[in-house]
């Protein structure tokens, strides 16, 4: 995109403050900026180390949002690309801010250096792909961070895996404790159905299916 830019400033929100505004259509001569994108995946995680860093980097334009990378949708990294022209610098904190997969990252890469748009990383000052070694060490930048996502899914998957084995409960607080779920499957093991269960504990405000959904496990447990 050519043309004569108002500063773009982003909140944390990801909102524009004000937004690129063109000259009749006109191509104007490449400029010589240093742009900045900071991103965060959650609205809880904070952005002031990103943007400390870019500040300091001395960015005349910054970008920010609170999304995840796995969203194909991420507006202000689609305004980004439209913003930047031949001879502009891209800042970013780390790689990872750029995707959440290697070959979506080589690929915005790859468009940049075809624009003519260079790109440096704040944390990775080995990255450079204007050299074969350069190039090698982005490969393995970035699929050592995917190796180390791909990690932390997996254990997580085996830490709850592990808890639900223990019978530790996952996510929010149920309504019906352990001590009272055993109390209802003992009833149960007296015959007593789930619409009596649930008349002896009106506090808990419960269906029968809920009855049903905590005691099942421990039926069947007894019954082995």
């Amino acid at each position: 995109m050519r043309g004569i830019h108002k500063k773009v400033v982003r909140s944390h929100s990801g909102k524009v403050a004000s937004a690129p505004l063109l000259k009749g259509g006109a191509a104007m001569p490449a400029t010589a900026r240093t742009i900045g994108y900071a991103r965060v995946s959650t609205e809880d995680q904070s952005l002031d180390v990103q943007l400390t860093a870019l500040k300091a980097a001395g960015v005349s334009n910054l970008f920010v949002e609170k999304i995840s990378a796995v969203n194909a949708k991420r507006p202000m990294f689609a305004l980004m690309m439209k913003f930047l022209e031949c001879g502009d610098t891209l800042l970013f904190h780390s790689l990872s801010r750029m995707g959440r997969e290697l070959p979506q990252i080589l690929g915005i890469l790859r468009d940049l250096a075809t624009e003519g748009v260079e790109w440096r990383s704040l944390t990775e000052p080995h990255l450079d792909n204007t050299t074969p070694s350069g190039k090698l060490m982005l490969a393995i930048t970035g699929a050592m961070a995917e190796f180390e996502r791909d990690q932390i899914i997996v254990r997580t998957k085996r830490g709850m895996d592990e808890c639900r084995r223990k019978g530790m409960w996952l996510g929010r607080k149920p309504k019906v404790s352990a001590a009272d779920a055993r109390t209802m499957a003992a009833m149960r093991r007296k015959k007593m159905t789930a619409e009596e269960i649930v008349r002896c504990f009106p506090h808990l405000k419960i269906k029968p299916s809920t009855v049903y959904a905590r005691t099942n496990p421990l039926m069947r447990k007894k019954q082995r």
